[in-house]
């Protein structure tokens, strides 16, 4: 059920960095109609909604090869875990404290 009353924006931020936008409205959509939320609140939710900006990562392959990393599926691998860090931090953890967390 969406609750009106929390602050959505990282929940909003992770599925339209996850998912994208489109899908993410259209699911927003349903939910709010499952919901059966009122407009008003609808509203709020959805002006919430068209301010979330999608997150960037902040780290690429070419930060990793000049850590020394060789292009490849090692390479690919680290980047994704590093990803799944900072999804987890909610999109909090920066491109340096990234980097310093490479093994």
């Amino acid at each position: 059920k969406i609750n009106t009353h929390r602050n959505i924006t990282g929940e909003l931020q992770r599925n339209i960095y996850l998912f994208g936008r489109l899908p993410t409205a259209v699911a927003f959509l349903l939910r709010a109609e499952r919901d059966g939320i009122s407009f008003r609140s609808f509203e709020k939710l959805w002006a919430i909604f068209a301010a979330t900006d999608c997150p960037q990562f902040p780290v690429s392959g070419k930060d990793l090869m000049a850590l020394g990393f060789l292009a490849g599926v090692q390479l690919g691998e680290k980047l994704a875990r590093l990803e799944q860090r900072w999804i987890k931090s909610g999109f909090e953890l920066s491109k340096g404290q990234l980097l310093a967390k490479v093994e």
